[in-house]
């Protein structure tokens, strides 16, 4: 597939065929993803819309258990370079059918939540969050740094002041 323009926004039709699709379980876990719907499970990716096409992702040779995606390329959103990964477009004789994308997509779930719960990996040190961006959200100016509390000088001794008692000071005036 590749693009013919700008991305456009799924059919309406399109978009509630899919979430209808979506398997009614309390693991898939309905999100939007670069504007699109789609669905996770286990904090993993498993199917998802784009444009007026839905994408389903199957890693670690899973698609071999999917017969109808035996000649399908790889999804490449772009029309460039070699396409992502694991990721799929569903074809047309299964997506425009909402009983065959029903039993297809719970299938995928299925598979998809027999693997590990994806961990979230700690920010990479070097990663700039959104507001130290140019231009990211949240791209406003930072609040200024408060000025810091005046600093007190130290107090000289004076003569009129006694010098501090140590330990042997302490002994010496006790003994005598």
């Amino acid at each position: 597939m590749k693009p013919t323009g700008p991305w456009v926004k799924s059919d309406p039709a399109v978009a509630e065929r899919f979430h209808n699709a979506l398997p009614d379980h309390p693991l898939v876990e309905r999100k939007k993803m670069f504007g699109y719907a789609c669905g996770f499970v286990n904090g993993h990716f498993f199917a998802g819309m784009f444009q007026n096409d839905m994408v389903i992702r199957l890693p670690n040779g899973l698609r071999d258990k999917f017969p109808v995606l035996a000649d399908v390329p790889v999804f490449n959103p772009m029309g460039a370079g070699k396409g992502m990964t694991d990721w799929y477009t569903i074809p047309r004789a299964v997506a425009d059918n909402p009983g065959k994308l029903a039993d297809f997509l719970a299938e995928a779930f299925v598979e998809i939540a027999r693997l590990p719960p994806k961990v979230k990996t700690a920010k990479k040190s070097g990663s700039k969050s959104p507001a130290e961006t140019k231009g990211g959200k949240g791209s406003a100016k930072p609040a200024p740094a408060k000025p810091a509390a005046p600093k007190t000088p130290a107090k000289a001794k004076t003569a009129s002041q006694p010098a501090a008692k140590t330990g042997a000071a302490k002994k010496k005036r006790t003994s005598a």
